[in-house]
């Protein structure tokens, strides 16, 4: 694999700083973050390791069936305000009275 010579990479580096001002700071800041690592490993902040648990086809089967309950007792709702929405129309109610 070819090596880049000292000309090209300035060239790269002159470009890169060209479209974006802030490459240089990115750059100083990222060898401060690798010298505080190497020098002082207990500044580090740690991410946490999130555990991707998957749930179990029972739960998922309980939960599935617990979802249609709630959709089916939603869907009679609808229907049950829909059809006293239609009975309204049809006498000229109010509708406060219909829904109390």
């Amino acid at each position: 694999m070819p090596t880049k010579s000292h000309a090209e990479l300035e060239k790269f580096h002159y470009q890169a700083v060209r479209d974006n001002p802030m490459y240089v700071l990115d750059g100083m800041a990222s060898v401060i973050r690798e010298e505080l690592a190497m020098q002082m490993p207990s500044l580090l902040i740690k991410e946490e390791e999130v555990q991707l648990t998957v749930p179990s086809e029972h739960k998922l089967y309980n939960e599935l069936q617990q979802t249609k309950g709630l959709l089916l007792h939603l869907q009679r709702k609808l229907n049950e305000l829909t059809a006293k929405r239609k009975r309204a129309d049809r006498s000229n109610v109010n509708l406060k009275e219909i829904y109390k």
